[in-house]
């Protein structure tokens, strides 16, 4: 188009030629706005909400999958949607994401987007918008998710490895994680309030189990050993003992009640430095609420991809 402007005849119209693909450029790679999709998919949100919603009411459980893809998804070369490609060796792959579900969902509400207004609505935003809705079908908070990521064009299992929290990760390890991803110690204690849903299996605490850790109540341990008659057991255990599927803050209650299954979670509360930040969540839930949607915000937005950085892909599973 640029060339097309020098071929114009008058300097004066070339240079507003100029000006006007600047500008046009300019509003190409804006990203991670609300209402991103007002005038090229207006519907966008409505449609993911719609998806995710009948997906819910067939299955909760779906609820935490979903949060959780967001969470894998931004943590390894930003939120990109690179953890929905299927190439070989690609992040799926990675022991930490084998675990995981949602991807049809995800599939579902990128065939209705793409038949209301194709090559429109990257399968990046489909992933941080089924999050968002995920927390609100539990009871959580809603936010309003700036939009306009580009879906990522690479995947390696090797990155998901490295950079993906582990359950057993001490909290000073976890917290120079969240940091090289731009996000606060604070912001890293209410995001981790997200293990208010879901459940984990039992290889992924069995090492609390086996060495009779002390900072785990004991009743609470017997329930897991009885949950567990095996440390590698396919047994699924929920993440909150109390409510586990409703959006809530008692997963920080449970902390302090010595009852969070997984050894980082826990660590959370026994750490010094953190310890204080997880008490005012555990007493204050509104207080938390707030800060979890603004953090969830921030999450959401780590090195996403603008303009020619990414695509929108075709199908979510392979590159254009």
């Amino acid at each position: 188009m640029e060339q097309t402007c020098r071929k114009m005849w008058s300097p004066l119209l070339m240079a507003l030629c100029l000006i006007l693909v600047a500008e046009v450029e300019m509003e190409r790679v804006t990203a991670q706005v609300v209402g991103y999709y007002d005038l090229t998919c207006p519907n966008a949100e409505k449609i993911v909400t719609e998806v995710v919603t009948d997906a819910f009411q067939r299955n909760p459980t779906i609820a935490p999958a979903l949060l959780r893809l967001l969470f894998h998804d931004c943590f390894v070369q930003g939120c990109d949607a690179s953890i929905l490609l299927d190439n070989p060796g690609g992040e799926k792959t990675a022991p930490p994401n084998q675990s995981l579900r949602g991807f049809e969902v995800i599939d579902d509400a990128k065939q209705a987007l793409e038949a209301a207004c194709p090559g429109i609505v990257s399968c990046a935003d489909i992933v941080a918008l089924a999050a968002r809705d995920a927390v609100v079908l539990t009871g959580g908070p809603t936010w309003e998710v700036p939009t306009g990521r580009m879906d990522g064009r690479f995947s390696d299992a090797l990155s998901a490895i490295v950079n993906i929290p582990s359950p057993t990760m001490p909290t000073p390890v976890l917290t120079q994680m969240f940091l090289a991803n731009g996000l606060s110690p604070d912001e890293m204690i209410t995001l981790s309030g997200a293990h208010t849903i879901g459940g984990a299996h039992c290889s992924s605490f069995s090492n609390r189990l086996s060495m009779n850790d002390p900072t785990l109540d004991e009743a609470y341990a017997e329930e897991l050993l009885a949950a567990c008659p095996t440390p590698n057991s396919d047994n699924v255990v929920p993440l909150d003992p109390t409510t586990p599927l409703t959006f809530d803050n008692n997963f920080f209650t449970n902390l302090a009640a010595g009852r969070g299954l997984l050894t980082s979670d826990q660590d959370l509360y026994n750490n010094l430095g953190s310890e204080f930040l997880s008490i005012m969540d555990s007493n204050n839930e509104d207080l938390w609420r707030f800060k979890f949607a603004a953090a969830m915000v921030r999450l959401s937005t780590v090195n996403a991809k603008i303009g020619d950085d990414g695509e929108v892909r075709k199908n979510c599973r392979a590159v254009n």
